[in-house]
């Protein structure tokens, strides 16, 4: 009885009022923590609903990050895609803690790059001229020892940066890849390293380097140039994604004139012979010619001609002439002395554009 007073007494018209603004303050709670989530792009599938967010955040991330297929079904394929901007996201305290430490110890986002994971499509960024040709093994280009160098690197993107070698990289080409740890000191890095890459990334080839103190970038390159056995040395950093173009550079031959981007060369006011506006013809070693990226400095990109038809073309760093073997199509140019007798190959006519033309007609 003493009990069922109490009840009575407590279960006043102020209680009850404050118990229903407190319900009406959770459904309202409820409501907007709702609308938040669907505004953030989020969607569960209530008749199959899973107590794992991260699940349908990673499948959405996936299909978001992958290219479409032809065998996309109708309805598939009228489902909007997510924006890549949601890889950064934060959904709990440690996807904002993974955030603010990636910016505090790799000055970058650490919570986007874990949610890209190890391997993604990266659009092509060749220059137009070059050969998109594949590689043949007929080819038989010499075996790659990439040397990747890091310290106190993203996990993650180190290994992204790996995976990307791999998965991009003929295997008759690649012998090893060599990682040299400059004496990183976190905790991610600093104990099982190498046995958490061979497990992930299950590659025989991979080597682990460690310093005992630091030396900085240029002293461990030359260790890991010291530890690799292949025949070619490739210097990477460690937080890249490569495309994998692997392609024997060929030397300049005479071509038929079909005036396409590949053969329009210009001459500029420095003196530099440049294809297509971006790479620039440079004088390496004592007679090869190759194509370059224009670096502004002269000297191995600089060339000069007497006049503008039957002129020899002398680089100012060599002081020798360029040259063809002979007269033909497929002939091979190269740099000679440019006293050399007989003057065969070695005389071009520079061809005047119709706009400078013109515009030297006006002037006089």
């Amino acid at each position: 009885m003493q009990i069922k007073r109490l009840l009575c007494k407590s279960c006043t018209l102020g209680t009850m009022l404050v118990a229903a603004v407190w319900i009406l303050a959770l459904l309202l709670y409820s409501h907007n923590l709702n609308s938040s989530i669907n505004t953030a792009g989020w969607k569960f599938n209530k008749s199959n609903a899973s107590p794992r967010a991260e699940l349908s955040y990673q499948a959405r991330v996936t299909s978001g990050c992958t290219p479409s297929s032809s065998n996309t079904s109708t309805a598939a394929a009228a489902v909007p895609v997510e924006p890549l901007e949601l890889l950064g996201v934060v959904r709990n305290k440690q996807d904002k803690y993974i955030r603010d430490i990636g910016y505090k110890h790799h000055a970058f986002n650490a919570l986007v790059s874990n949610n890209i994971g190890l391997y993604r499509e990266i659009p092509d960024t060749r220059h137009k001229v070059c050969d998109r040709s594949e590689t043949s093994e007929a080819e038989q280009l010499p075996q790659a020892s990439v040397i990747m160098c890091f310290y106190n690197e993203h996990k993650m993107t180190l290994m992204r940066s790996v995976r990307t070698v791999l998965e991009r990289t003929p295997s008759y080409l690649l012998k090893e890849i060599v990682l040299v740890d400059d004496h990183s000191d976190l905790p991610e890095l600093e104990f099982h390293l190498h046995g958490d890459l061979r497990a992930r990334l299950k590659y025989d080839n991979l080597r682990y380097v460690k310093n005992n103190k630091r030396e900085g970038l240029i002293r461990s390159r030359v260790i890991g140039a010291r530890e690799a056995v292949g025949d070619v040395l490739v210097f990477l950093d460690s937080h890249i994604e490569v495309k994998g173009f692997w392609k024997k550079g060929s030397s300049l031959q005479l071509q038929p004139c079909r005036r396409t981007p590949n053969q329009l060369w210009y001459e500029t006011e420095k003196s530099e012979i440049i294809l297509d506006k971006l790479l620039c013809l440079e004088a390496s070693g004592d007679s090869q010619v190759i194509i370059n990226k224009c670096h502004e400095m002269l000297g191995d990109q600089q060339w000069r001609h007497t006049r503008n038809s039957n002129s020899p073309v002398y680089n100012m760093a060599k002081g020798t002439c360029l040259r063809a073997a002979s007269p033909a199509v497929g002939a091979l140019i190269s740099l000679d002395l440019c006293s050399k007798t007989g003057g065969l190959g070695g005389a071009w006519d520079i061809v005047q554009q119709k706009k400078d033309v013109d515009k030297a007609n006006r002037a006089l």
